[in-house]
């Protein structure tokens, strides 16, 4: 099933485990269960991925398709657009990104064949040997009803005033969805003079570090950013966990109805 070899990402040398900092960094998930179960998410989702090609800004777009474990190998479709194939088979390594639940995670295309799936052509790699998956928030996320907490903020990059909803809120940061204005929000970005109204009328103030943006993949009109609350003062923070502790009573009671 697998045809010719392309040039690999990371010599055999590399191949046997991940690098010792990565092994200790909290950031990273190195067990080969654990990483067979990200790459599993990701085509059981399925987002839409995002191929970074070294020395090239053109962006290119993949979907991971099929999972070998016997092999230690996983499929993914041809690049969009189709210039990116052969760019794929002349380099000499290439990154796959995507987003799993609001959460960025990146990792290596190494050792990376054509094939053919279903008389189609397509890609496989090998399994990577660490998954870059920072779940920064220590607390659970709540998903939240659409359209029912109105958000706005001040962008640090573009000077511009964003307004949207909250897609799922924790204790340490935020999701939301707001329209694709081509307003240049990027990661790293921040948000100062965020406001959010909760359905019983409180109001939060706070910044916003962003540390993902994404298109919706229901509807391309529309941006997802994904941040982190910074020196949020105490009086805020125990306020913000009483709302969320209220709101978390209240969707158990749902679910149990």
């Amino acid at each position: 099933m697998f045809g010719t070899l392309l040039k690999p990402f990371v010599s055999n040398n590399n191949a046997e485990a991940a690098p010792e900092s990565e092994q200790h960094n909290p950031n990273f998930i190195t067990e080969p269960g654990r990483i067979i179960s990200v790459v599993q998410q990701i085509i059981e989702s399925p987002p839409l991925c995002t191929i970074i090609l070294p020395h090239n800004k053109q962006t290119f777009f993949t979907s991971v398709l099929e999972i070998n474990k016997a092999s230690k190998r996983f499929v993914f479709d041809q690049a969009n657009p189709a210039t990116g194939n052969r760019l794929l088979q002349q380099i000499n390594g290439a990154k796959l990104t995507t987003f799993i639940h609001g959460i960025h995670l990146t990792f290596g295309l190494s050792d990376i064949k054509q094939e053919n799936y279903f008389e189609r052509p397509v890609f496989s790699a090998r399994l990577p040997d660490s998954i870059y998956y920072p779940q920064r928030r220590s607390s659970p996320r709540i998903e939240v009803e659409p359209h029912t907490i109105g958000f706005q903020g001040l962008s640090r990059n573009s000077g511009l005033l964003v307004k949207g909803h909250v897609l799922d809120i924790s204790r340490t940061g935020l999701c939301v969805t707001f329209l694709n204005n081509g307003s240049a929000t990027l990661n790293g970005d921040k948000f100062t003079n965020c406001l959010i109204r909760f359905p019983d009328d409180n109001n939060f103030s706070f910044d916003l570090s962003v540390r993902s943006v994404r298109r919706n993949n229901q509807n391309y009109a529309y941006k997802q950013i994904g941040g982190f609350f910074t020196h949020l003062p105490i009086p805020v923070q125990n306020k913000l966990n009483r709302t969320l502790c209220a709101l978390e009573r209240q969707q158990i009671r749902k679910r149990k109805n």
